[in-house]
């Protein structure tokens, strides 16, 4: 982003830019279920892939509060944004790009809460709402690396 398209961003006021993180965060949990599906499909055990769907189901929910809370604001959100899920060569490789991304996520969404609390309360109480059960998400997620083989191949 340039100087001036930055400047022009902050003299717009704050809905705009609260508009914009919501669209961001709702591409990410769109992009983190979807990713989360493509690799329940490769796992080597049909439980572990049926958690897995279920995680993805959330972020799915996560996705929809995201897009209504931006709706009650008057802004529209899209999936121009979501970005391409990430692979891996094992099982144990694709559930750690798993953490990797939902650490980021909820870290962000801690800070969007500290940052949106006094200008949209409400806001910010759906992204400290979001990092706490991101957090949730990353403890499953860790559970399923330490039982999982690193070395495993598919």
């Amino acid at each position: 982003m340039g100087v001036w398209t930055h400047v022009r961003e902050l003299a717009s006021g704050p809905r705009r830019r609260i508009l914009g993180a919501l669209a961001a965060a709702y591409n990410g949990e769109l992009q983190v279920a979807r990713q989360l599906r493509l690799h329940a499909e490769r796992v080597p055990y049909p439980n572990l892939a049926a958690r897995l769907l279920a995680l993805a189901d959330q972020a799915d929910a996560h996705a929809v509060l995201l897009r209504e809370r931006a709706t009650t604001l008057g802004g529209v959100v899209d999936t121009d944004g979501v970005g391409t899920p990430r692979g891996g060569h094992n099982y144990w490789e694709r559930l750690t790009f798993d953490l990797q991304d939902l650490r980021a996520q909820s870290k962000r969404y801690l800070e969007l809460a500290q940052h949106w609390d006094i200008e949209d309360a409400e806001t910010a109480a759906l992204f400290a709402r979001l990092a706490h059960e991101d957090g949730a998400m990353c403890r499953v997620v860790g559970d399923l690396i330490a039982r999982s083989d690193p070395h495993a191949q598919d």
